[in-house]
């Protein structure tokens, strides 16, 4: 069995992109997850989701601001982990403008302001849990939101002259707040995870970080002892491991979810 260090740039991104594994750990067996699957399995009950395959039937809402930052730290790190191959992706125009939400640039047609948005829905509650996000000389990012569970369009941006100033004393009957739906946030992750497969599948995905196969390896890939999760029925969408081991730690002396431990 090949080692990380033989494996192809296409290797380690499926073994990253599909379902756990197990691996042999000095004779040990041991489930290899990717913190990207790791991440799915967390985030979709909280949204009602099915935990193997993200489905949430039709018109069922996703109210759960929890589940929703889960998603959106999806995103986050697919935009760090990987980029389309092809020359005209969206996020190659401007790269520094764009880095910080690629995935959703370059895996999807959702507008620059919705995405903009949506990264400033991020930092307002992943920093602390807030509904407004004032930056001042970024003013696509900056927004008091209104969040429901609802399905249907993602973003609802209010007109240009309506817009908030960023100022705390603005009264209420100035501005507009931006709409997020965040059954929709969790339906667009989910679609962008399938894309992302399908692309790589293809041939079009690359690995993003400086660091290349080894900083995904030591960044995105754990081993743990929780096998109950390899009797999830794994998504379609999701393509085979590639069966290659990672050597790393894990604390056997904790079981399940509590004996995560870096696979290094």
């Amino acid at each position: 069995m090949p080692s990380e260090q033989t494996e192809t740039e296409h290797e380690v991104l499926t073994r990253y992109l599909g379902p756990p594994q197990v691996v042999d750990h000095g004779g040990t067996p041991l489930v290899q997850e990717s913190s990207l699957h790791a991440a799915l399995r967390d985030c979709r009950p909280l949204q009602g989701r099915d935990a193997a395959t993200g489905l949430l039937p039709a018109g069922e809402g996703a109210p759960s601001w929890i589940g929703a930052i889960g998603y959106l730290c999806v995103v986050d790190q697919l935009s760090s982990a990987v980029r389309h191959a092809a020359a005209e992706a969206r996020s190659r125009a401007e790269p520094e403008a764009r880095k910080k939400y690629r995935a959703l640039y370059d895996f999807t047609e959702l507008d620059d302001e919705a995405i903009e948005a949506l990264y400033g829905l991020r930092c307002s509650l992943a920093h602390d849990y807030s509904l407004a996000n004032r930056k001042p000389g970024l003013p696509a990012r900056q927004h008091v939101f209104h969040l429901t569970g609802d399905p249907g369009e993602v973003v609802i941006l209010p007109s240009a002259e309506l817009r908030w100033t960023g100022e705390w004393a603005d009264s209420e009957d100035s501005f507009e707040p931006t709409e997020v739906r965040l059954r929709s946030v969790g339906d667009l992750v989910e679609e962008v995870v399938n894309t992302i497969r399908a692309e790589h599948r293809a041939g079009n995905v690359q690995i993003a970080l400086p660091g290349g196969r080894a900083e995904m390896d030591r960044r995105y890939f754990f081993l743990h002892n929780d096998f109950s999760i390899l009797g999830m029925r794994v998504s379609a969408e999701s393509p085979p491991a590639s069966g290659s081991p990672m050597v790393g730690v894990a604390d056997l002396g904790r079981p399940n979810r509590a004996s995560r431990r870096h696979s290094r």
